[in-house]
């Protein structure tokens, strides 16, 4: 499974320190969900990270900046895809000068998974373990289609994933997860991320990302 760590939106007290230990311990991949940052904060932020990890990074709205530090991934918002002008003049160029880059996208509902665009091969489905939450996912998970889409993309868990949810997250089929709260609500983060890592079953925690 593909261990991943979205930051919180805002900035968070050792932040930093917090996603290097993180890589150190075995972190694949950190989405840097920073959705007010500007372009100049985000290339900022992108430079105080260490760029021997900056092909784990995935970043959105950016694709300049994607190219140029040579991110793993960038994420395009499922409607964009169907938008005639942003294919025509930013997506297509991109990937076509970027091959090798991950596409990753987000979908609320399973059954958008089917309609999403086969460009995304990598998508975070988002709430599936967060209680009380009107569109929780979990109820229409179906472990069979998550596990005979493998061949076309990797489907990630996120929301409300957590140490008690990893073996279930692995028994729907999940080819990965993000991790948010549980890391940055935590008192010890590393902590937190090393007793999740530890409850992934040991056939699935080999992962080859590069």
């Amino acid at each position: 499974m593909i261990k991943t760590i979205a930051t919180n939106p805002y900035n968070v007290v050792f932040e930093l320190d917090i996603i290097h230990k993180a890589f150190e311990n075995g972190l694949d991949l950190l989405y840097v969900f920073k959705p007010k940052f500007t372009h100049r904060e985000m290339e900022e932020y992108i430079l105080s990270i260490d760029s021997k990890y900056h092909n784990r990074l995935i970043i959105a709205t950016y694709t300049d900046l994607a190219e140029k530090y040579k991110t793993r991934g960038y994420l395009v918002e499922k409607e964009k895809f169907g938008a005639f002008f942003y294919n025509l003049f930013v997506l297509k160029p991109f990937l076509k000068r970027n091959p090798n880059m991950w596409i990753f996208s987000q979908v609320k509902h399973i059954v958008q998974l089917e309609s999403l665009d086969k460009r995304a091969k990598h998508v975070f489905i988002y709430p599936v373990f967060i209680e009380n939450y009107n569109d929780n996912i979990i109820k229409l998970v179906d472990s069979t289609r998550l596990n005979a889409m493998k061949d076309e993309r990797r489907v990630y868990a996120m929301g409300g994933v957590n140490i008690s949810r990893i073996k279930e997250t692995e028994k729907l089929g999940f080819g990965g997860f993000v991790l948010q709260s549980a890391i940055w609500r935590s008192p010890k983060p590393i902590d937190s991320f090393l007793s999740i890592c530890e409850e992934i079953s040991p056939e699935n925690r080999k992962t080859n990302i590069i």
